[in-house]
């Protein structure tokens, strides 16, 4: 027979996850360092035996605790700091605190310290969570709102996204008519990403429209990741590819592109043309300002928590796509 939930103890909690009690309670507190596989074991018996912590006993009795949750991939993400600015503005208006999960940290399938038992509503960014957990959330009835993702197949939760594609052809575009680029290399994103697959899909629509044939050779997974990105396009120029520009599917690929061009002895856009997509914090100011695609990112977190609270008190929301602008500067070219 299962335990009652208003029965369960700290105690029934530890034996489940044959723990002592103090590392329960420091996995609940995030006191101390503690073995992942332990955490995920303690956080597997609360979910499991349904298990409220004394401290917010009296708001969960009123089936909430006032607090949000954000679970994102890791907080190394260049954007982060003004999405969290857009999420925290609508909180705070509405009264609710907000946690914050960096997911890196976490095996995919392990039960996250974000969820129905210490949140009202979760904002999930990109892949932070598994399918596999966010099937069990759905079933559960437990809000969600996706951003920079869509949905899994048989959770049909509402999401907040950006215009990927036709900000991308828009670009590829202006690369093949204003400077004639045809070796247009390509920088691709993580595999599972909806971002990537969209942007993707705008590079090879482009070229299509132009009777411009992608060149393998010239297409490459730098998966948002500078450091990769620099080493691919470093390959690139040692085994004398022919490329006019590269197009990076974010500008953190955008940096460590120029960064090799450079390093190779090579300039931008002289030699080769580079832009990038986000326009985050540092792309207006390298050498050249990069040519890239700005995202809204503060309204976007501010879409989402805003998409969570109507969740919450109206049980539903709708999914929102966000508009993108090209912004034109010196690395592709232009004066």
């Amino acid at each position: 027979m299962p335990i009652n939930k208003q029965n369960t103890t700290i105690r029934d909690v530890a034996h489940a996850a044959g723990v002592s009690k103090s590392t329960v309670s420091r996995v609940l507190n995030n006191k101390g360092y503690i073995a992942p596989e332990t955490i995920e074991r303690v956080r597997q018996a609360i979910d499991e035996l349904k298990y409220i912590p004394q401290a917010t006993a009296r708001s969960l009795a009123k089936q909430r605790t006032n607090t949000l949750g954000f679970a994102i991939n890791d907080l190394s993400t260049l954007a982060i700091a003004s999405m969290l600015s857009g999420i925290d503005a609508v909180t705070h208006r509405e009264g609710y605190n907000l946690l914050i999960a960096a997911m890196s940290h976490y095996s995919p399938d392990a039960t996250p310290p974000l969820g129905p038992h210490s949140v009202d509503g979760l904002i999930v960014y990109a892949d932070a969570l598994s399918d596999k957990l966010i099937g069990q959330f759905y079933n559960s009835d437990f809000p969600i709102i996706f951003m920079h993702r869509h949905p899994p197949e048989g959770s049909p939760y509402p999401t907040v996204n950006i215009e990927n594609t036709q900000s991308t052809i828009e670009l590829i575009k202006h690369l093949i008519t204003v400077h004639d680029y045809r070796r247009i290399a390509f920088l691709q994103g993580p595999a599972t990403q909806s971002d990537s697959q969209e942007r993707e899909s705008g590079y090879r629509q482009a070229l299509s429209t132009y009777d411009i044939d992608p060149d393998p050779a010239l297409i490459a997974r730098a998966g948002f990741d500078e450091q990769r990105a620099y080493d691919i396009v470093s390959a690139w120029i040692e085994s004398d590819r022919q490329i006019d520009a590269v197009f990076a599917a974010d500008d953190k690929s955008a940096v460590g592109c120029i960064q090799a061009i450079q390093d190779m002895g090579l300039q931008v856009p002289d030699d080769i043309a580079v832009v990038g997509f986000d326009d985050d914090h540092r792309a207006a100011y390298i050498n050249p300002p990069l040519t890239t695609v700005r995202v809204p990112t503060e309204k976007l977190g501010q879409a989402a928590a805003e998409q969570l609270m109507q969740l919450l008190k109206e049980g539903h929301a709708e999914s929102i796509v966000l508009p993108t602008e090209v912004i034109i500067r010196q690395s592709c070219g232009c004066a």
